[in-house]
């Protein structure tokens, strides 16, 4: 389960954009028990949280975030540093030159990415800062309680070469001519920590050549590392990101026979009926499944029609695809970064999706973005799952924040939060 993400230079995120999922430790969370889970360690988890923001304000910024690093960690065509359209536009300064290339000595390319999540009874920390040039950091550790420090499984750091220029390729050097030098990378690994023995460990960093190029998160995994390949799986595999609930999306993030599976199950059709109680049946068509698959409906009288998806509602049509995500968390315990997700649902039925979520016992996350302000309820969530993101319009900069940051938030208030919110008593509207 994923307990703490962050990221910071990132497109419209200037400064560190913080999402913490734990529970909190007061005596609130009596009043809404459905919306954790307990680990064997006692430690309380979330199990969905809503992100709201005006339009622009910097929501899709954050869900993309953490694709761009799933995509710095299984693709083998992309280098492991940053690039300039996804830093912090007031961090990339310009040259004065008529071409305007980027001055990349005085931009801050510095980006951060980090990571805390719970799996197989323990807590991994990952943290990757990178920057124009590669990779700058990459730290792994591991908690194997919620009371244990937490221990370093490897580092893997970057360092000036003092000595580069006066070796006897520096006059063709590349990377001395562009960067002003060249790097040492330096890999340290935990071997008390290990699986492996000393020895292996030994002989496995000299037959196997680690020169920065790639993260040691995947070539340790590659390598065996039970830790990494543990971290690594679970970023890949268990976690969703759907900046759009399309059946393109969808089709790109799930395997193909594993989506069939789901569109053919009860479980998934439990779930589209939460949209539509007359739906009865829902017949998959194999090679186009959201337009093709016909919905069958069953009116007061007994009788039936059929109905391909595609001649359906738009509603309908992006719940088909919604639905997915929820079995996913529901049914396979996964986690779900899913941007925009309720677009064109009511609020109603938004409400249903989270009562369904909460109301099974299961081991997912869901994580979503919205416009929907009605969505802003402390019937329904407690404040640590409701997260405000609003841009300042002079710098155009995101700040995202949760609303237990606000003490004088009660719950038994008469107000909704949405019109504190409305007021702009919480930071932002979605007037500014």
């Amino acid at each position: 389960m994923l307990l703490e993400y962050a990221v910071s230079n990132y497109r419209s995120f200037a400064d560190e954009a913080f999402l913490d999922l734990h529970a909190p430790k007061n005596r609130i969370v009596r009043r809404f028990p459905n919306n954790f889970v307990v680990r064997s360690t006692g430690e309380k988890v979330l199990k969905d949280a809503v992100i709201v923001g005006e339009n622009a304000s910097g929501k899709s910024n954050f869900i993309e975030s953490f694709a761009f690093l799933r995509d710095l960690l299984v693709r083998n065509d992309m280098t492991k540093k940053t690039y300039v359209n996804y830093l912090y536009s007031g961090n990339v300064i310009w040259s004065e030159e008529e071409h305007r290339s980027v001055d990349f000595d005085k931009t801050n390319s510095l980006q951060t990415f980090y990571v805390k999540i719970a799996l197989d009874g323990y807590t991994y920390i990952y943290e990757l800062k990178i920057d124009r040039i590669g990779i700058v950091s990459e730290v792994l550790e591991c908690q194997r309680s919620a009371k244990a420090a937490p221990k370093e499984v490897y580092s893997h750091t970057r360092s000036l070469r003092e000595d580069c220029l006066s070796c006897e390729d520096a006059g063709a050097c590349k990377i001395a001519e562009q960067y002003a030098g060249c790097f040492w990378h330096e890999l340290s690994y935990d071997v008390e920590d290990s699986l492996w023995t000393e020895e292996e460990v030994d002989k496995l960093f000299k037959s196997a050549r680690f020169n920065g190029l790639d993260l040691a998160l995947t070539w340790l995994a590659a390598l065996g590392e039970e830790h990494c390949r543990r971290v690594l799986n679970w970023l890949v595999r268990e976690v969703l990101v759907v900046q759009a609930p399309v059946p393109s999306a969808l089709e790109e993030a799930i395997d193909r026979e594993d989506l069939l599976s789901i569109l053919s199950s009860p479980e998934y059709l439990g779930i589209v009926r939460l949209a539509d109680r007359s739906i009865v049946k829902f017949r998959v068509d194999a090679e186009n499944p959201f337009m093709d698959s016909v919905l069958i409906r069953e009116g007061s009288d007994g009788r039936q029609f059929g109905r391909a998806a595609r001649d359906d509602s738009t509603g309908i049509q992006l719940f088909l695809c919604w639905a997915v995500l929820i079995y996913e968390v529901v049914y396979k315990n996964k986690t779900v970064l899913a941007d925009e997700a309720d677009a064109m649902i009511n609020p109603v039925l938004s409400d249903r999706v989270i009562a369904f979520i909460n109301g099974h016992s299961h081991y997912g996350q869901y994580i979503f973005t919205t416009h929907n302000i009605f969505n802003m309820t402390l019937r329904t969530y407690m404040k640590e799952q409701i997260y405000i993101i609003t841009k300042d319009l002079r710098t155009l900069t995101s700040s995202m924040y949760s609303v237990a940051d606000f003490d004088e938030i009660r719950y038994d208030v008469k107000e909704e939060l949405y019109e504190f919110y409305l007021k702009g008593m919480l930071g932002g509207t979605p007037d500014e």
